[in-house]
């Protein structure tokens, strides 16, 4: 079966990542990278909506009295 006409990618700028949540609704799909937030749009292809970039201080692991939470095994927003 040839999905070419049917599956579409939004490539990430070079290391950036989507690991992390995704959401979605009739608006489209929220995809939280380790270094934007997007909503992105099927629209006989992937539209970007909108980005934002936010703070994250990468995977690590969070102690008592910290500014932020450890992200774990990935990245996130604080």
């Amino acid at each position: 079966m040839d999905l070419s006409d049917a599956v579409f990618v939004y490539e990430l700028e070079p290391g950036e990542g989507a690991e992390n949540g995704i959401a979605a609704s009739k608006e489209g799909a929220v995809i939280l990278t380790n270094l934007k937030c997007y909503l992105l749009r099927a629209d006989n292809g992937v539209k970007k909506v909108w980005e934002t970039s936010y703070k994250s201080v990468g995977a690590k692991e969070s102690k008592e009295g910290d500014e932020t939470t450890g992200g774990g095994l990935a990245w996130g927003g604080y």
